[in-house]
């Protein structure tokens, strides 16, 4: 009878050793599961940081050599340099929008860059001009986000229709 003793504790103490076990992988698993996404996420935003400093690198070259603008008409220097200031802005909260979008900012710091930002827009009609002729190469979640932040008097206006009536 001892032995029969012995072999139902030691099948006990073995089936208690064996749930431990599958608890542990189990934890484990999940631990390497949120690191596995954490390193994908900074894999992402380190992936669209490289673009953006590309960008802005082309960018600042074209700021630089005005008369190597790719434009069929010569453009004014000066112009072309505010034009891609403005540029280099919209694409870095651009980016920033994107960081917050997929979790890698929190959303008090978004918030801190995007009201300068919309204010910025909303008081300055250059400013706002270029976004509107810029938008079309920025991300449309972006542009949309931005443009409900705006006021509505800054947000842009459908076109009227020849021979349509005026809008009371």
């Amino acid at each position: 009878m001892k032995w029969e003793k012995a072999s139902a504790i030691a099948e006990i103490v073995s089936s208690v050793a064996v749930l431990v076990t599958l608890v542990y992988l189990a934890i484990q698993t999940k631990e390497l599961a949120t690191q596995t996404e954490v390193n994908s996420a900074a894999i992402i935003a380190s992936s669209r940081q490289g673009a953006l400093n590309a960008d802005m690198q082309l960018l600042r070259m074209q700021a630089d050599y005005p008369e190597a603008h790719f434009s069929v008409q010569p453009a004014d220097p000066d112009k072309l340099r505010s034009y891609l200031a403005a540029l280099m802005m919209f694409k870095i909260r651009e980016n920033q929008w994107l960081l917050h979008r997929d979790g890698q900012l929190d959303t008090a710091t978004w918030k801190a860059y995007a009201t300068g930002f919309v204010g910025l827009l909303a008081r300055d009609p250059l400013f706002r001009a270029t976004w509107r002729s810029s938008v079309v190469v920025l991300d449309p979640g972006f542009v949309r986000d931005v443009e409900l932040q705006l006021p509505a008097e800054s947000q842009p206006q459908p076109a009227k229709k020849e021979g349509a009536p005026a809008a009371p």
